[in-house]
């Protein structure tokens, strides 16, 4: 996703090496994510290597058509799993299909066009759906959605957000690392580093979606706490 500030990125890349390692909380009723990387994954590779060629054929397309849209292929068990999957696109959004659905997509050309249809107009909305937001788009790490055999779709947002202190120091850090190249000014940016509050956000449509995101309320989360040993932060603690 194009996010509205260099910091923004720069947090985005940082905390990708410990992705893995987060527990978002959620929103929906108490669920916490319990899916495995793993298991997940492992899963992920098993469908698409189980595809037939049409079907290859047809996700390779809608790679190269839609190349802003991450495309997984996976069986998945509920909202909390499917979300799993779609939390590591890397691109704008992501789009979960079942193996089953692909390849009817891949046998049919008015299936195709049914669902491929779906697909634009989900991610047309999402689009509408930043202006929105307004500020709240600063919020947004990932965006994400299911396509069900049905024609439904249900939507997702990972969402993180640090404290306006916690930035302040960062890019501090981040300007003193720039004036002294060498390992203390390293070490302070290290010490500087804070892990944002996180929440996962699920919807049955664009406007449910919004209007979770803009009620988020961040004083109920807490942050991942930190283990520092001397000054230096233990990430893999």
């Amino acid at each position: 996703m194009n996010k509205v500030d260099s910091y923004t990125n720069y947090q985005n890349n940082y905390y990708n090496t410990i992705q893995s390692k987060r527990n978002p909380n959620t929103t929906k009723a108490g669920r916490k994510e319990n899916a495995s990387t793993e298991k997940t994954e492992k899963t992920s590779n098993l469908a698409q290597a189980q595809l037939s060629n049409r079907a290859k054929e047809l996700l390779e397309k809608l790679k190269k058509k839609y190349s802003n849209m991450d495309f997984m292929v996976a069986e998945y068990e509920g909202e909390d799993e499917a979300a799993e999957y779609l939390s590591r696109g890397t691109k704008d959004y992501s789009v979960l299909i079942e193996p089953e659905l692909l390849e009817k997509m891949a046998a049919d050309e008015d299936t195709e066009a049914k669902y491929v249809g779906i697909i634009e107009g989900a991610t047309e909305q999402f689009e509408e759906m930043k202006g929105e937001l307004g500020k709240d788009i600063e919020n947004v790490k990932t965006l994400g959605f299911t396509v069900k055999e049905d024609g439904t779709t249900t939507l997702f947002a990972d969402l993180e957000k640090m404290g306006e202190q916690q930035r302040e120091r960062i890019e501090k850090a981040r300007e003193d690392k720039k004036e002294k190249a060498n390992t203390q000014s390293s070490h302070s940016l290290q010490s500087y580093q804070r892990k944002p509050k996180t929440t996962r956000v699920y919807a049955d449509s664009v406007a449910e979606l919004v209007d979770k995101i803009k009620n988020v309320d961040w004083y109920t989360i807490k942050a991942e706490e930190e283990k520092e040993s001397g000054r230096r932060i233990d990430y893999n603690a």
